[in-house]
C-alpha cells in the first residue's frame, strides 16, 4: 500500500528516492523509481505498467515532490529499546554546532546524521534536572537506526538546526561578513616586482585560497582562537554553549578597534 504522506516513508526510503539514478532521464523515469522504492518492488515491475497506470499511482505519492517538514516538534523518538529526547537548540554546545555545520556541507544523509547528533538518552541528576548523554555513544550505529524511522519525525532535528542557522545569520550578520583583504609589506614588494596582470593573478589566487580555508575550517578556526593559543583548552571551548560563544564573538567584533 502506498503512503499518503511523509509519515509513511522511512529515512532510508527518502534517501533512496532523493538519489534516484533515473531522475535525469525525465519525470516518467523518476515516477517509476519512486513507486518502486515505496512499493518495495523492482523497477522492471513498475515499468511493466502502462504510462497512465504509473501516473495514476504516482498521483497518490506526489507529496514526495516537496521536502519533508515536521508539522510539530517531535521531542521524543523510540529507537530500538530506547526512547531518545531531542536536545533543545538553545542548549547545544559549540562542538555540536560545528558538527552540525559539517553535516549541512554534505547533502547526503543529512536527516539521519542530524537526528543521531541531537537525539540523546537522558537521565535525572541528584537535583531532578534532565541530563543529556555525552558523545560517547556509537554515533554511526545510531545513524543507521534512524534510517528506519519515518522521515517526517526524524527530520525535526535538521529542520530546527536550519531554522537556528537562519536566525543566527540574521542576528549576528556582522560575524559572517567577509573581511577585506589586508595588503602586507610582502604584497607591496611583490607589487614592485610583478606586472599588473601577474599581480592581480597572484592576489586573486591567494585570496581565493584564504576564503576556501575559512569556509572549510571557519568554526574550528574560531574555536582555536578562543583558546588564546593554549590548545589544551580546545575541549573546554567546544563544550561551551553555542549561544554563549556567539555572544562573546559579537561583543569582540563590536568592540575591536
Amino acid at each position: 500500500m502506498l503512503p499518503s504522506n511523509w509519515k509513511g516513508v522511512t529515512v532510508a526510503q527518502y534517501n533512496e528516492i532523493k538519489e534516484a539514478p533515473e531522475a535525469k532521464e525525465g519525470l516518467l523515469s523518476f515516477m517509476v523509481w519512486a513507486l518502486a522504492v515505496l512499493k518495495d518492488q523492482e523497477v522492471e515491475e513498475v515499468e511493466s505498467l502502462t504510462p497512465s497506470e504509473i501516473a495514476e499511482q504516482f498521483e497518490k505519492i506526489k507529496f514526495i515532490l516537496t521536502e519533508p517538514k515536521p508539522r510539530e516538534t517531535v521531542t521524543k523518538i523510540k529507537l530500538g529499546e530506547n526512547v531518545l529526547t531531542l536536545k533543545p537548540m538553545q542548549s547545544i554546545s559549540f562542538g555540536e554546532a560545528i558538527d552540525a555545520y559539517e553535516i549541512l556541507k554534505n547533502d547526503e544523509g543529512q536527516v539521519e546524521k542530524m537526528a543521531a547528533l541531537f537525539y540523546r538518552k537522558t537521565a535525572l541528576d541528584e537535583f531532578g534536572n534532565v541530563v543529556f548523554e555525552g558523545r560517547n555513544y556509537d554515533y554511526e550505529e545510531r545513524e543507521e537506526l534512524f534510517k528506519e524511522v519515518n522521515v517526517n519525525d526524524a527530520s525535526t532535528a535538521l529542520y530546527l538546526f536550519k531554522e537556528l542557522n537562519r536566525s543566527i545569520r540574521e542576528k549576528y550578520a556582522e560575524l559572517f561578513e567577509e573581511p577585506e583583504p589586508e595588503e602586507t609589506e610582502e604584497d607591496e614588494d611583490e607589487d614592485d616586482e610583478e606586472d599588473e596582470i601577474g599581480r592581480e593573478t597572484v592576489q586573486a589566487a591567494r585570496q581565493k585560497a584564504i576564503q576556501e580555508a575559512r569556509k572549510k575550517h571557519g568554526w574550528l578556526i574560531t574555536a582555536l582562537s578562543l583558546t588564546n593559543k593554549d590548545y589544551t583548552k580546545l575541549n573546554d571551548v567546544l563544550k561551551m554553549n553555542f549561544g554563549y560563544v556567539l555572544n562573546i564573538l559579537a561583543i569582540e567584533h563590536e568592540t575591536k578597534e
